[in-house]
């Protein structure tokens, strides 16, 4: 893995990631390259009627995907502005470990 290799995953697989959400102008910078799609009002596939986000991101040789839907009994309204300080703690959670580290702990056998 590389970093190169993550920016050209990440780009060939925006629309996807996207789920057929459009993309938020402005969205907040977290890691390297931040994608905030939304918001998908309703999915009654899912039997939801509520903002939903998706949140994709990438830092370093890691690309990750974060959903959050608006709670049925929520106050407030969900908005991108929400959503960051959640990725935010998923990001230096990610980035704790060393790339090496990555790739050895899926390896990693269980006792």
């Amino acid at each position: 893995p590389s970093e190169t290799a993550a920016r050209v995953y990440l780009e060939k697989s925006l629309t996807v990631l996207a789920e057929g959400m459009d993309p938020v102008p402005g969205a907040l910078k977290v890691g390297d390259e931040t994608y905030i799609f939304g918001p998908g009002i309703k999915a009654s596939r899912l039997g939801l009627n509520a903002p939903m986000f998706s949140v994709v991101f990438r830092k370093g040789i890691v690309v990750a995907k974060l959903f959050v839907a608006q709670g049925a009994e929520s106050n407030m309204d969900l908005e991108p502005k929400l959503i960051i300080p959640l990725t935010e703690k998923i990001t230096a959670l990610i980035w704790k470990w060393t790339p090496s580290e990555c790739m050895e702990k899926p390896l990693k056998e269980k006792n």
